[in-house]
């Protein structure tokens, strides 16, 4: 999922000293994202720990009438890491090209050729409920276009006079159904290098643990307008208030400042999840790069 820092900036516009760093490509362009992925869950059920090494063709074309840009994701290879389980390539990896709407910095939205890719994740997944095509959507995009995803938070920035942004952002809540959680969202220019041609971009997000807690008690107090025998009201209460949360997500970036694409990007997030003394700890890791668009 991108959120964009955009709120953040705006007010900055007609600062002399900003420094943006826009995505400027020619319609066509074509390039490549290369991503190794890692993935590892302690607690909560059997532990997964797996790598993957993904690499795709993307394909830029400009607006057309309806104002939307999109990308073209041709995946070309999924290959599983070291003692990983073989079938996690092809459980993260869509294997037919997906044409996407794309945002400014290429953030990825919805899927265009939605039916074709629908049909082939139920031929991939035949236990998925044929109806449940809200799941079956967000399920097939992460295998489109988490790589996209990830890259495109540190592209088409700006920082007003070089200075750092920030950005409240809603986050789903990890309870089920609960009331969203909020986040900040940070971005700082590190170092920008006209001559090499370069900027470097951290990019980071973490929870408001207040945020959790505010839901929480949201949600109990909900819970007391049920009518629930009182001894499950109690167990659904106790359940609730032993809950803990945390979320943290950082990434580093090197920008191309020639066509404002991430060269390469690394992202490490971490999220525990805390329950009636129960805890479960997911680890992921991303090293990505892009090739230099054809044409520039």
């Amino acid at each position: 999922m991108r959120l964009i820092l955009t709120a953040a900036m705006a007010f900055s516009a007609t600062s002399a000293a900003a420094q943006e760093f826009p995505v400027h490509l020619q319609d066509g362009a074509s390039w490549t994202i290369t991503a190794e992925h890692s993935r590892s869950v302690e607690g909560g059920g059997p532990t997964q720990n797996w790598s993957l090494t993904t690499v795709k063709r993307l394909t830029w074309h400009a607006p057309s009438a309806d104002g939307k840009s999109t990308v073209t994701v041709s995946p070309l290879s999924a290959t599983a890491g070291p003692n990983s389980p073989p079938e996690v390539a092809q459980a993260r990896s869509l294997a037919i090209p997906a044409t996407l709407a794309v945002g400014a910095g290429l953030a990825p939205g919805d899927v265009l050729n939605r039916e074709e890719v629908r049909a082939e994740f139920r031929r991939l997944v035949p236990s998925a409920n044929p109806q449940d095509t809200p799941l079956i959507d967000v399920s097939a995009r992460v295998m489109i276009a988490a790589e996209l995803a990830a890259v495109s938070r540190g592209q088409g920035l700006g920082f007003p006079g070089g200075r750092p942004t920030e950005a409240s952002v809603q986050l789903p809540n990890p309870l089920g159904g609960g009331p969203p959680l909020r986040a900040t969202q940070a971005a700082q220019l590190e170092s920008f290098d006209r001559t090499m041609g370069i900027a470097k971009v951290r990019w980071s997000q973490a929870l408001d643990p207040q945020s959790f807690k505010t839901a929480v008690a949201a949600m109990i107090t909900q819970l007391g307008r049920q009518k629930l025998a009182p001894a499950k009201l109690a167990e659904a209460r106790a359940t609730l208030e032993s809950a803990t949360y945390s979320n943290h997500t950082d990434c580093s970036y090197v920008i191309d400042i020639r066509t404002g694409l991430a060269s390469r990007a690394q992202c490490a997030d971490a999220t525990h999840l805390s329950v009636q003394g129960r805890s479960q700890d997911v680890v992921e890791t991303w090293t990505i790069t892009q090739s230099t668009p054809d044409p520039l």
